[in-house]
């Protein structure tokens, strides 16, 4: 008889510790609810809004079908209109995330369903001028590069970027490996903006001539080049800045992966890059193709030259020469 007292008592006072720990915790939270799953997991200040709750609450089929609609209205391509926030929708939200220069998780919440639908109205507002993005942008005959969206690009170190987005001025490229950059149609510009795993960078350039596409004929553009890293391990960002000088020099023949072509030689060098990455880069762009076939690289500190040719291109759609 004495056991099962004791045995009860030990019961009750496992359940009053129990009972105690627990209000120490919640006595702690002032308010606060944890919001995780994206790699940003952190405190967040709660005010109990319905906006806030919906937040908590991942999206529905529906609510991310008008998100897929309003992505390709954007022309940011979020694969099938099916309710399911696949991979493909997930890098399209981040582009959009990008332009918007909000945080970067791909995460669909209220807020980036509201901006979404402001700047969908916008665009159907505007649509003579938004038109560019999202829209079949080859036109033959241009001076400089020429992409249409799902336009497939194959190199000889295994890299393939697809473009998933075209504007007038810029255009959004995907890699095999997920990653996704935002850059000028002028090739030879740094990117204006990348997401890379936990990884993420912007560029600013500085003149705006520096965006001007350089002309098959003798001409020297020199700019400078501000850039900004930042992966979520480290709590302060990387900058650092360059003076990038590039000229064309004409027109010579190039005999790359893909055939004999006449190309536009452009060289382009920066001053003080880091060792081992390259100092000066010629690019062999071919308006025929409205790319380039061969890039080459002379590496800093050691003088080594790497090539890299294009194997193959995968069009996206019409236009293309035979």
């Amino acid at each position: 008889m004495s056991f099962l007292v004791m045995r009860a008592f030990a019961s009750f006072v496992a359940r009053l510790l129990f009972i105690a720990t627990l209000s120490l915790a919640l006595s702690g939270c002032d308010d606060r609810t944890w919001v995780g799953g994206s790699g940003t997991d952190s405190w967040s200040d709660f005010a109990g809004t319905p906006d806030d709750l919906a937040a908590l609450k991942p999206p529905s089929a529906s609510t991310i079908k008008k998100a897929q609609r309003h992505l390709t209205v954007l022309g940011y391509d979020p694969g099938r209109v099916d309710g399911v926030l696949g991979k493909k929708s997930r890098i399209a939200l981040k582009h959009f995330q990008v332009d918007q220069e909000v945080v970067i998780d791909g995460h669909l919440t209220p807020r980036l369903m509201a901006l979404l639908e402001n700047a969908s109205e916008r665009a159907n507002r505007h649509e003579n001028l938004a038109g560019g993005f999202g829209g079949a942008a080859r036109t033959q005959g241009g001076a400089g590069p020429l992409y249409e969206i799902g336009d497939a690009y194959v190199y000889t170190d295994g890299r393939v970027e697809t473009v998933s987005r075209v504007g007038p001025e810029r255009t959004v490229w995907e890699t095999a490996d997920g990653s996704a950059y935002t850059a000028h149609k002028n090739f030879i510009l740094p990117p204006i903006s990348w997401v890379s795993g936990s990884a993420t960078g912007e560029n600013q350039i500085q003149p705006a001539t520096g965006q001007k596409w350089p002309p098959a004929t003798a001409q020297e553009v020199v700019f400078w080049v501000r850039s900004r890293a930042q992966k979520e391990s480290l709590d302060e960002p990387r900058v650092w800045s360059a003076k990038w000088r590039c000229v064309s020099g004409g027109v010579a023949k190039v005999d790359a992966t893909v055939g004999r072509f006449d190309a536009v030689v452009i060289e382009c060098e920066r001053a003080n890059p880091d060792l081992g990455s390259w100092k000066k880069r010629t690019w062999y762009f071919v308006p025929e193709i409205g790319h380039y076939v061969r890039r080459r690289d002379v590496i800093h500190g050691t003088g080594r030259k790497v090539t890299v040719d294009l194997v193959a291109v995968r069009p996206g759609g019409t236009g293309w020469p035979p």
